[in-house]
């Protein structure tokens, strides 16, 4: 069985005099022998003007294309109250929050339920932050990432942290507020 080889990358990129005065034809040759193999492909040399080796013309144009800040739109949802579009930088409140419900077997084995979302300890929670749980409820930070404002705030199973009038009320309160929160994401 023949074995091919190809040099890293990295090896391509090094810094060491002595290496980078060698071809590349000279570098994956020595490589193959130290190693063993029979069987050498040479990749075909792109010069590395600009490292621009990993993608092509078409593609590197494509990508500074998308990542140019004229194409920076706001995010769904993003009018004011009013209907108005929002003013570069300016973000609207977050949804309401629920929390439907949470299991707690202990500060270190707990499960919530936050607008349909399960989280749970020891996995990555997002734009939440739990200060302190118990089997009563949970203290909170909550960082949205596409709206304005940090929350910090405790909730109980059934109850709804209502953003716009930074109040906690008992039930499930998300649908009397979709009216002015409408095309907004649930974390």
């Amino acid at each position: 069985m023949t074995r091919k080889f190809l040099l890293p990358m990295a090896a391509l990129l090094a810094t060491s005099s002595a290496f980078a005065q060698q071809t590349l034809d000279e570098q994956l040759m020595e490589n193959a022998q130290r190693h063993g193999n029979s069987e050498i492909v040479f990749p075909q040399v792109v010069p590395l003007a600009g490292l621009h080796f990993m993608f092509t013309e078409q593609e590197r144009q494509a990508i500074n294309h998308a990542l140019s800040p004229d194409l920076y739109t706001e995010p769904a949802g993003s009018m004011s109250e009013e209907g108005k579009p929002l003013a570069p930088g300016e973000l609207q409140l977050p949804p309401p929050l629920f929390l439907a419900g949470m299991s707690y077997e202990g500060p270190e084995t707990w499960s919530l339920w936050l607008n349909d979302t399960r989280l749970r300890s020891g996995h990555p929670i997002g734009e939440f932050e739990i200060v302190s749980i118990n089997r009563h409820g949970v203290e909170l930070i909550w960082k949205p990432v596409m709206y304005r404002g940090i929350y910090h705030f405790v909730l109980r199973p059934r109850q709804t942290f209502l953003p716009d009038q930074d109040a906690i009320v008992d039930g499930d309160a998300r649908a009397a507020a979709d009216t002015t929160t409408a095309g907004a994401p649930t974390p």
